[in-house]
């Protein structure tokens, strides 16, 4: 049997990519009914972000997340939950005021950004690393992560016994400690070549529709399950295996 393999299913995001894809799932009960459905497919790890059930923008509302999780962890589907933090870093600086912030701007306390981690204690959580410009050439706002604020999250994460998922960006974070364990995940068409590159390279796979709304050219994709299961039979092809929820929880070390 060849080497097992994380799948993590990214399943909604914080981008506006409801109008692109009416596959996106916007209400806590669709969010977790993909989540699942996703880890049926094969996704070891779901990666959740929540949004407003009206608007479809992504929110920070703690009893959304409340909700996504309960009804991830009711039902019988065993599935490792990973909790986005990332969503709480951005400022969009104002154009005559700088400190006028614009609409995309979701910045908040360094408390704020893990509140609901805190309180639901996921088995995995996301620790973005870096400070960036992430948007395209329209898109004004910066991601901010200053170091204190990552020495506070990564304590709250070890005193809540959650293991973080570091999210590295920058190329010049590219070094790695022996023993890592690492996913690489590629936007839109380049979701499945660096799937393949990851798992020929020795790394786990993120797949999911925060990243890509397509299941092939010009095709959407018609669920969160239909790219994990591209996914499977692409670990498959190049030797490896998909993991189970119980061995990725012994390869990441979490407590279930």
């Amino acid at each position: 049997m060849g080497r097992k393999v994380i799948i993590t299913c990214a399943v909604t995001g914080s981008a506006d990519t409801v109008a692109k894809n009416p596959a996106v799932p916007v209400t806590p009960t669709e969010i977790a009914q993909s989540a699942l459905d996703a880890a049926k497919a094969g996704a070891a790890i779901v990666h959740v972000h929540v949004r407003d059930p009206e608007s479809g923008k992504a929110s920070m509302e703690l009893d959304h997340y409340r909700e996504t999780a309960g009804r991830i962890r009711q039902s019988e589907t065993d599935v490792v939950l990973n909790l986005t933090t990332g969503y709480g870093a951005r400022l969009s600086p104002g154009v005559d005021d700088p400190f006028d912030y614009g609409p995309g701007t979701t910045f908040t306390s360094r408390h704020g950004e893990s509140a609901h981690v805190g309180e639901l204690r996921p088995e995995i959580c996301s620790l973005d690393v870096a400070t960036m410009n992430s948007g395209g050439v329209r898109d004004d706002s910066v991601m901010i992560n200053s170091p204190p604020q990552l020495r506070y999250m990564a304590d709250a994460m070890r005193e809540w016994g959650v293991v973080p998922e570091l999210e590295v960006f920058d190329v010049g974070h590219s070094l790695l400690p022996a023993g890592a364990h690492w996913a690489a995940f590629g936007i839109s068409r380049d979701q499945l070549p660096v799937a393949g590159l990851s798992v020929l390279s020795g790394g786990h796979v993120r797949t999911g529709l925060e990243d890509n709304l397509y299941v092939e050219r010009g095709t959407l994709a018609p669920s969160n399950a239909a790219l994990v299961e591209q996914a499977v039979s692409l670990i498959r092809m190049l030797g490896a295996e998909p993991a189970t929820p119980a061995e990725a929880r012994e390869i990441l070390c979490t407590r279930n």
